[in-house]
């Protein structure tokens, strides 16, 4: 059962013919525990399986959350206290080093980073990280038409891992990683989404 409440059921084969073409049988076993865990729909790209290196059978496939399932999973539990998350930028021209609320960045000002705080109910203080925009742009995708958006994402998700470790220590955000984690990923058809009994995101 997803956390939309839509019951579905996903086999190996499903995940090798839709989702990553290179997994292994264990790596199936574990990518769909996974998603029963924590109520992930593979099918609405809530989760992903993807190879690194398609060159090197050996490179073991790792599990990636899509866009919203952090949030939707931080929202789900009884300590989360809310959020606060933006960039660093230099402003070149007065050599001022800002951390800014939000994503937006002002002609002459170069990015940096992503700063974030991330609050629990039974905390005194936050859980704060700043992250490096040079070490997490990959030059591709989104970090080419949204790298602020980006960076404060990848931030946020390091706040949150460290605020609930019991929740997401063993998953990876899709901003963190070198590749496009939908370029892995086939939709499904019409056909096929009906047997397995998921409705497309056009039909709801």
């Amino acid at each position: 059962k997803a956390m939309d409440g839509q019951h579905l059921t996903v086999t190996f084969d499903d995940v090798r013919n839709f989702i990553c073409k290179d997994a292994t049988i264990a790596e199936c076993r574990i990518f769909l525990e996974t998603c029963k865990q924590y109520r992930l729909n593979p099918f609405t790209k809530e989760a992903y399986l993807i190879h690194y290196d398609n060159k090197n059978g050996d490179t073991a496939s790792t599990i990636v959350l899509g866009k919203t399932c952090y949030m939707k999973m931080a929202e789900a539990h009884p300590q989360y206290d809310g959020f606060e998350a933006g960039i660093i930028v230099l402003d070149v021209e007065a050599g001022e080093l800002i951390h800014r609320e939000g994503s937006i960045i002002y002609e002459g000002e170069k990015l940096l980073g992503g700063w974030a705080k991330t609050y629990r109910k039974d905390r005194s203080r936050p859980f704060y990280e700043e992250v490096n925009f040079s070490e997490y742009n990959t030059g591709k995708s989104l970090w080419v038409s949204k790298p602020a958006t980006m960076i404060r994402k990848v931030a946020l998700v390091h706040t949150l891992r460290e605020a609930f470790p019991a929740t997401f220590g063993g998953l990876i955000d899709e901003s963190e990683v070198p590749v496009d984690a939908e370029a892995e990923f086939r939709e499904l058809s019409a056909a096929e989404a009906d047997a397995a009994g998921i409705v497309p995101p056009r039909r709801r």
